[in-house]
């Protein structure tokens, strides 16, 4: 399998066959073990250990990798993805905006969408309730609400998905492919 790898602004072709991965036509003694499950990894590359973390983000391509050489924005595409993004075409997870998540821990106080909703970046959505001060959480950008899952009264952990959202187009697109 091949992949299109870019950190930096610089790209990198992957490939990963069955004896052995390549790195831009060069062969690369390389190996990759999962320390715990999608996120952190030890990564060995020409006999030399580096541990890797990685946090998905928005879509199914972006990543964010915080590595012995430091923090790097990472785009990974297999070869269908990249020909989907050159026709001009996305996957439907690629139209997803990311979740909103609870930034500390505490109490939903209000949630004041719903479903369907348009939100505009910025805008109000959540109110959640911590060391006794209310922090109002807003939309990380333009979209609609595909998701709830959280409602007034809810105890929420860091981290927590209160929203879910979608680009504006997504649903329409999705209804348009089924038929």
């Amino acid at each position: 399998m091949r992949y299109y790898v870019e950190v930096a602004g610089r790209e990198f072709v992957v490939a990963i066959e069955p004896n052995g991965i390549e790195i831009d036509g060069r062969r690369v003694s390389a190996d990759l073990t999962e320390l715990v499950r999608d996120s952190l990894y030890m990564l060995r590359v020409e006999g030399r250990n580096h541990v890797l973390a990685l946090r998905r983000e928005g879509n199914d391509c972006r990543y964010l990798a915080w590595t012995d050489c430091g923090r790097l924005e990472v785009v990974v595409q297999d070869e269908v993805a990249r020909t989907l993004a050159a026709l001009g075409k996305q996957r439907r997870s690629a139209q997803r905006i990311a979740p909103l998540v609870a930034p500390m821990p505490g109490l939903v106080v209000r949630v004041t969408v719903s479903v369907g909703a348009r939100v505009r970046a910025g805008q109000g959505v959540v109110v959640v309730e911590a060391m006794k001060m209310e922090n109002e959480l807003r939309a990380p950008a333009d979209g609609i609400v595909s998701a709830v899952r959280v409602q007034p009264g809810t105890a929420v952990e860091k981290g927590a998905v209160l929203l879910e959202f979608e680009e504006e187009g997504a649903r329409s697109d999705s209804e348009a492919e089924r038929r």
